[in-house]
């Protein structure tokens, strides 16, 4: 199993299958996202199935210097900090924290999403970025081996 997030206020998160490592494919089984109220989710998923997780991929976001990003995180709790350490606690209580595996958030750019798991991913863009996430590591991981 693979996780992938897009973490925030509203986080969007892709859970997929692993396929035959050499040829990179995957099967996505759901595209959510996860509102802030619901955001132990992440917890509860992590330890009831953490030995069957591969990989939690996590975009890894951090503050900037962009004025437009200083903006949106004025006076909030950084939501996308929270939902990373409740991903982190996850992991290590689950026993896997060597697992998360952080990206940086420009790697989405780098994948398209294919025709074929346009439905399944949708028009969220969380969604589609926490989508993007997984295909990039899995088509590293699979140049990689």
């Amino acid at each position: 199993m693979l996780i992938s997030i897009d973490p925030g206020y509203t986080s969007g998160t892709c859970i997929a299958d692993r396929g035959d490592r050499l040829s990179g494919n995957f099967t996505v089984t759901a595209c959510i996202a996860i509102e802030w109220a619901n955001r132990f989710f992440y917890y509860d998923t992590i330890l009831a199935h953490g030995k069957a997780i591969t990989a939690i991929i996590v975009e890894d976001f951090k503050l900037t210097r962009d004025p437009k990003k200083l903006r949106t995180q004025y006076k909030s709790r950084m939501p996308s900090s929270q939902v990373i350490g409740i991903v982190e606690a996850a992991a290590y209580a689950a026993g896997i924290f060597e697992r998360v595996i952080y990206q940086q958030p420009a790697d989405k750019f780098n994948v398209r999403i294919p025709p074929a798991d346009q439905p399944i991913v949708g028009l969220i863009d969380h969604n589609q970025d926490a989508y993007r996430h997984m295909r990039y590591y899995v088509q590293r991981t699979r140049i990689n081996i």
